[in-house]
């Protein structure tokens, strides 16, 4: 199934205002999967400190999650930074919601990996919450431990995603929600007159093609510590 867009006219707004997005020219920035960025980044964690613009988002995703009516039984946030956006989600259209870690507790096997009442998950239907996704593998490793204690995962929720052609193989046919992409943000903030044409173009071709880092060959370019 292929990726659905939901809420770009009102989620980017949200990003800009929570301060969100950053483009900065010039520094390069090393995502959690090694991805080297030309100085974008999206960093959903501030949300929360701007009330208005984390009502915006929560109000968007759960208008999202109610179109899907009854497919699910409960909602899981892939930790850590889905944890908060999940258990809003769950809290405003009240449904359980459970917590799927990234290391599991070595007395408790797979459960371990569950914060929440395990026995729920038998014969569940799973919406998973996640905040932002860049390659799904995240998403993926959740799965696991939710379909090996009986539940079903019936579909995934993510604030945003860079749109990385590894993001929609890894995708395949699952259920996948955006709020918006990569080339949504870049064309937003060229759009509002934030950057040159160069430079969108620049992080257009880094979208189609992440791994291809011949950009960093300009000396303007500040690499990250390792």
């Amino acid at each position: 199934m292929a990726v659905s867009l939901y809420g770009n006219n009102s989620i980017i707004p949200a990003l800009f205002a929570a301060k969100a997005v950053g483009f900065t020219l010039g520094k390069v920035i090393r995502f959690k999967q090694g991805i080297l960025s030309p100085g974008v980044y999206v960093n959903n964690r501030l949300l929360s400190s701007h009330p208005h613009a984390w009502s915006i988002v929560i109000d968007t995703m759960c208008a999202q999650v109610r179109t899907l009516g009854a497919d699910f039984d409960i909602i899981a946030s892939v930790a850590t930074g889905g944890i908060v956006h999940g258990a809003a989600i769950a809290r405003e259209i009240k449904v359980p919601h459970v917590i799927v870690k990234k290391e599991e507790k070595t007395t408790h096997g797979v459960a371990g990996l569950i914060d929440g009442d395990v026995s729920i998950l038998s014969g569940a239907r799973v919406l998973l919450i996640e905040d932002m996704s860049s390659t799904f593998e995240s998403s993926l490793r959740a799965m696991a431990p939710l379909v090996a204690l009986g539940a079903e995962v019936v579909c995934t929720v993510v604030i945003n995603t860079w749109g990385f052609p590894e993001f929609y193989t890894n995708v395949g046919d699952h259920c996948v929600y955006a709020g918006c992409t990569g080339k949504e943000l870049v064309d937003a903030v060229l759009e509002r007159g934030m950057i040159d044409i160069s430079y969108a173009v620049l992080l257009l071709n880094w979208l189609e093609n992440p791994h291809e880092l011949s950009w960093m060959e300009d000396e303007m370019w500040q690499l990250p510590a390792d």
